[in-house]
């Protein structure tokens, strides 16, 4: 489509019959011959960040109100990551129009690794890390060598103060 001057009382008309849902969108961009980029100036195809379906702000702020009766010491928060040779691959690229994006990229798993580690305000206090995936018992044990012994410290150190 050559570029051609589109004048402001039709651009108007057009957003008013969006705005009002007297034409859809697919509609007015057919009768008046326009671009979605014309119609939507500055906004591009981006990969989309995933939210979750789950989310329930009820349950976000009742999370909130019982947490907030906790000190900040009191608080850590414990998450597993794994990785293996195609973890640092790229799905995006970019290429000249009517031409293919590539990018050589390891298409072999490799070795996978997973690590565990529990967060606290004093930084990553229990980690842990093991070849393939984190099983439930590789995790009980880290539980219980790692966070549990952290924990225990915490409480003695607690009550030696008091």
């Amino acid at each position: 489509m050559p570029f051609r001057k589109i004048s402001r009382d039709v651009k108007l008309a057009a957003i008013r019959l969006y705005e009002r849902d007297i034409l859809d969108l697919d509609d007015i961009l057919d009768i008046c011959d326009f671009s979605l980029r014309t119609w939507w100036p500055g906004v591009s195809l981006k990969q989309l960040r995933k939210i979750a379906a789950e989310r329930d702000p009820v349950k976000r702020a009742n999370f909130k109100f019982k947490i907030s009766f906790y000190a900040a010491h009191e608080i850590g928060f414990m998450d597993e990551v794994s990785s293996d040779r195609r973890t640092c691959g790229r799905r995006r690229g970019r290429a000249k129009r009517g031409h293919r994006a590539k990018k050589k990229q390891v298409f072999i798993r490799g070795m996978r690794l997973s690590g565990t580690g529990l967060l606290t305000v004093d930084g990553m206090v229990a980690s842990t890390v093991c070849e393939g995936s984190m099983t439930a018992t590789k995790f009980a044990d880290f539980l219980v060598e790692s966070v549990v012994q952290f924990l225990s410290f915490i409480v003695a150190a607690h009550f030696q103060i008091m």
